[in-house]
């Protein structure tokens, strides 16, 4: 094929447990990349770090230390990545890092930040991760790097990096693909690398879509950190639902080789400056509210197409409001089934 991307290179960094079934991870992540981007299937390399190092992640991120400090592995991708880089032959070097995938990857951005020597070089790197489980608390460490870090707002990568989540009602950017939210956004905040989203999924359960993040705020009911529904380190169904963000930014991607996509195509808000060309493959935009638009949840072009959060939403965990009601109901019914069964007893006393 004429149109096969020979001049640039991919990398995707799995995240933890990549190591099991690699080759059969490898190949699945390769071809798809390749034949999303076009980019010819030997530029495209997948990297994968043993699971145990994961575990020393999280636990040095959570309590506020560096991890991953004189890797081997960490070094040996830093390099192949800056021989890329420094190779005349490549225009671009396309780094995507997922959940311990996306710590490996901040680490190489930190290290690269402090070589002098790329000069023009390094603006050739792209770097985009997708719930990093470490995320630089001090971005200077990673000023010279075109990267992007997102994360959704519960998920438990924003719970390792001990980041003060977003609310959901803080949320009125809805970003749409093929009819279906990807995830909402926040007006976006040019001045940090962060970028929190709140995550969305399709089920059989839930056709019409539902938000993955537990909101703090839900129908003016608080729930707290550390009770159920809140962001918790053991809980990773968020964690897992990445895949229709990298999609994005990939058509993404292809957009900008057809000079429909104007901007920086690992930044998600971008895409309100491309031309929208709403096809099988290049189908996502982003939709914001008008002045006068009251969205709470986020809405299409017809808002009972969205998944409304009420008191009864039991796939948000239900609303603190109405667990308390219903708890409150059976300890009413429980009350009075004793007040009846102690008047039994004093009338048989009596007779």
């Amino acid at each position: 094929m004429n149109n096969i991307v020979k001049d640039e290179t991919f990398y995707f960094v799995d995240g933890a447990s990549c190591d099991y079934n690699i080759d059969i991870n490898s190949e699945h992540y390769r071809n798809w990349i390749s034949q999303k981007t076009l980019i010819s299937l030997e530029n495209v390399k997948y990297r994968c770090h043993k699971p145990s190092s994961a575990v020393k992640t999280i636990v040095k991120t959570y309590f506020k230390y560096t991890p991953l400090n004189d890797s081997n592995f960490v070094n040996s991708l830093m390099n192949e990545i800056v021989l890329d880089l420094e190779n005349p032959q490549y225009k671009a070097v396309i780094v995507f890092g997922f959940s311990f995938g996306g710590a490996i990857v901040n680490r190489v951005a930190e290290i690269i930040n402090q070589n002098t020597d790329l000069n023009d070089n390094i603006s050739k790197l792209k770097m985009v991760t997708f719930g990093s489980i470490y995320i630089p608390k001090n971005e200077m460490t990673i000023s010279n790097i075109n990267i992007l870090n997102y994360i959704s707002t519960s998920d438990v990568a924003i719970k390792c990096n001990k980041i003060i989540p977003m609310s959901l009602e803080d949320m009125p950017i809805t970003l749409i693909n093929d009819e279906h939210i990807v995830c909402k956004l926040p007006i976006e905040n040019k001045s940090t690398k962060t970028k929190q989203i709140c995550l969305y999924k399709y089920s059989t359960r839930s056709p019409q879509g539902r938000p993955l993040c537990r909101d703090r705020h839900i129908d003016n009911s608080t729930i707290s950190l550390g009770r159920r529904g809140a962001v918790s380190i053991l809980k990773w169904t968020e964690h897992i639902n990445y895949n229709e963000l990298i999609n994005v930014i990939i058509q993404n991607y292809r957009r900008v080789k057809l000079g429909v996509f104007n901007g920086n195509f690992i930044n998600v808000y971008d895409g309100k400056k491309s031309k929208i060309l709403l096809t099988d493959y290049y189908s996502n935009y982003l939709l914001e509210p008008s002045d006068d638009d009251s969205i709470a949840t986020g809405s299409l072009t017809d808002k009972s197409s969205i998944h409304e959060l009420n008191n009864n939403d039991a796939g948000l965990g239900g609303s603190m409001k109405y667990r308390k009601s219903m708890k409150a109901k059976k300890s009413k019914k429980s009350r009075k089934h004793v007040k009846s069964k102690k008047s039994r007893k004093s009338m048989k006393a009596k007779k």
